[in-house]
């Protein structure tokens, strides 16, 4: 285990005690995602809609979080939970830029995935204002305990009134990080960007490395390739090619078809609008995203949703 994995379980550990000790704040967004809302955060031209929730644990500094029914101020030593499906904006002003730092857990059936962010400068964003990126990422190896906790924690959140069932979802933060910490030798690093150290790695190798990285996110989230081929210290030509070398597929494709895989399960398990569903997902407009869509999976993405999925009932 290296000294950021060690550092990550110590702050787990912390919050931990500071849940059993009454002592750290869970927060939940204001309202339930009204999507007819949603103007207001569309128009900050950021933000992400996630099929899993998200457990963000404040370890420094302070972030803004925008939804569509109100904000909230997420400060150090509190944990804000977002339930799956919800549209959220993130944004650090420049005056917690430098101190903030928070650690986000993605729990989900499959696995249980992890990572710190730092705050980053973007000069395309609003003067003033940091985003969030990520620094290092990590995932726990297959384990249904925590898809169950994942369950029950989406089960709480579909209930009316899961705003007034803080005791509970307290009760499954603490058994989530209970758990986290006595999987810490079942830790894989899957994604940690380069920090001047160059190595040599064999052409497989940084293949490997790139699909862990693609895979490691979702959506819009998911690196560019000029920015994968950086994480794994090599140029985009250099590593188109090799992709495609080792594993018969174009990377631009296999990238493509990672965010047609979270589109999908958007359109066939959400009641969130295609259009938002083609951002949240890193395609460009709505047309082209419609023309992929139906070139994967036969019809195009409303009809896919009737025909399918559950948006019928969502939709009610």
């Amino acid at each position: 285990m290296n000294q950021i994995q060690s550092q990550i379980l110590q702050e787990i550990r912390r919050f931990e005690q500071g849940l059993d000790a009454g002592e750290v704040e869970i927060l939940l967004p204001p309202g339930k995602g009204d999507y007819k809302k949603i103007e207001k955060i569309r128009r900050l031209q950021r933000g992400a809609i996630h099929t899993n929730c998200e457990i963000f644990l404040q370890i420094d500094g302070f972030c803004k979080f925008i939804f569509a029914e109100g904000s909230l101020i997420l400060k150090t030593g509190q944990v804000l939970i977002v339930p799956a499906g919800m549209f959220h904006a993130e944004e650090v002003p420049r005056s917690a830029g430098k101190s903030f730092y928070n650690l986000v857990l993605i729990p989900s059936v499959q696995e249980f995935a992890m990572h710190t962010a730092r705050a980053c400068y973007r000069a395309d964003i609003d003067a003033g204002l940091y985003m969030p990126e990520v620094e290092f990422g990590i995932k726990l190896e297959k384990n249904t305990y925590f898809g169950h906790i994942n369950s029950m924690l989406e089960q709480l959140f579909l209930e009316r009134n899961w705003q007034d069932l803080r005791s509970e979802i307290r009760w499954l933060l603490q058994l989530l990080l209970h758990r986290i910490v006595q999987w810490t030798n079942h830790f894989e690093r899957i994604l940690q960007p380069p920090f001047g150290v160059t190595h040599y790695s064999s052409p497989g190798q940084k293949v490997k490395e790139a699909i862990e990285i693609i895979c490691a996110a979702n959506g819009a989230a998911i690196p560019s390739l000029r920015k994968i081929a950086a994480m794994v210290e090599c140029s985009p030509n250099y590593l188109s090619s090799i992709f495609h070398r080792e594993t018969g597929i174009r990377l631009h494709t296999y990238i493509l078809n990672r965010k047609l895989d979270y589109a999908e399960k958007m359109v066939r398990f959400s009641h969130v609008s295609i259009t938002e569903i083609a951002n949240a997902s890193g395609f460009g407009g709505v047309s082209y995203f419609a023309r992929l869509f139906q070139a994967r999976y036969g019809m195009e993405p409303m009809r896919y949703r009737y025909t399918v999925g559950q948006g019928e009932t969502w939709e009610k």
